[in-house]
């Protein structure tokens, strides 16, 4: 799997307010059904998470990797 990949995958959030687990659209439906199974209230997020990951990896070869998240406007840069 990419880093970009990694970094675009729906996302799940709980603060404890609101006491409810919130889903980022495209998160997988067996895990929204698990989470009401086991008694959490859930809601899918209108928009995207307000919080943001970057990453940075190196590859076997010595490549270093960067990847900003889609999620807050921004960019990597290498020096």
């Amino acid at each position: 799997m990419t880093l970009k990949e990694v970094i675009d995958k729906p996302r799940i959030y709980h603060q404890l307010v609101p006491m409810e687990v919130q889903y980022e659209y495209g998160t997988i439906k067996s895990v929204v059904q698990k989470l009401k199974d086991i008694g959490h209230p859930v809601s899918r997020l209108k928009n995207t998470i307000g919080s943001a990951a970057t990453a940075i990896a190196k590859s076997p070869s010595g490549m270093i990797e960067t990847m900003p998240d889609f999620r807050r406007p921004g960019n990597s840069s290498g020096y």
